[in-house]
């Protein structure tokens, strides 16, 4: 659940000092190798809280109990590089002995990921996504960086006295995959479309509740599995290490076409 790790560093960014939840984060983040090896007695002690304390703790950050939070932040902490950016031995060879190369490399891929947005992507499924959005309660689905697309997009529907549903907490997209219904839609922002591989729970409720679903990804290869209403491909072929940029620029010709559209 990278999500609650990430609702955990971001209540440590803007929580006082004294605050006791920030105390005990701080002491995870200095012993983040060490945590899965740790009692929940020991954690306790170490803080200066007692054991229900870190219970509460541990269930106000979106984990079930403290197994799972262990299992999570070894995850975190452990996740293998090459896999968190998609980067082949090659590559990863390149980056320690050919750093400037790996970075003319790196450069040149994310050039060509735009490019080819700029000469592929349909940009009148803008329009149809924006009137779907419009004219529906709808929910956006995403973790890591495309969270912050969704927010983006969010705020921008705010401007238009439209509410457009987005949880930054595992436990909050749960409940909104939960109150949406067969005339709502459901929209998933993901890199990669593996969105439903990583929240099978999500996956279960839309299709359960037969919440019409766009896919909105980068994988040209994503595995057409649901019966989605729509899949809008940011790119005609696969890019596999270029990370956020298509989606964010997909971002922002969105928000700057909302804006023109609905005066």
């Amino acid at each position: 659940m990278m999500d609650a790790f990430q609702t955990m560093v971001k209540y440590y960014n803007t929580c006082e000092n004294k605050d006791t939840n920030y105390q005990i984060i701080e002491y995870i983040l200095k012993h983040i190798d060490t945590i899965n090896n740790m009692a929940i007695t020991q954690i306790a002690e170490e803080t200066y809280v007692s054991k229900p304390t870190i219970t509460r703790f541990i269930r106000k950050f979106g984990y079930k109990d403290y197994d799972d939070f262990k299992k999570s932040i070894y995850n975190t902490y452990y996740k293998n590089f090459n896999s968190s950016f998609r980067l082949t031995d090659n590559q990863m060879y390149v980056l320690e002995k050919e750093p400037k190369k790996f970075l003319d490399e790196y450069a040149d891929s994310i050039c060509d990921a735009i490019n080819d947005f700029k000469n592929h992507f349909d940009y009148t499924k803008i329009d149809f996504l924006i009137d779907e959005m419009m004219s529906k309660e709808c929910g956006i689905f995403a973790y890591n960086q495309p969270l912050n697309c969704a927010m983006e997009i969010q705020n921008d529907f705010f401007m238009k006295n439209k509410i457009i549903y987005v949880g930054e907490s595992y436990s909050k997209q749960l409940e909104i995959a939960k109150s949406l219904t067969k005339n709502d839609l459901a929209i998933i922002m993901s890199n990669y479309g593996n969105y439903f591989s990583e929240y099978k729970e999500i996956k279960d409720i839309l299709i359960q509740n037969n919440v019409p679903i766009i896919l909105i990804t980068l994988n040209y290869h994503s595995p057409q599995l649901l019966n989605f209403k729509d899949i809008i491909y940011l790119s005609s072929q696969p890019f596999t290490s270029v990370g956020s940029y298509p989606m964010k620029l997909f971002t922002e010709y969105l928000v700057r076409r909302l804006r023109v559209k609905y005066k």
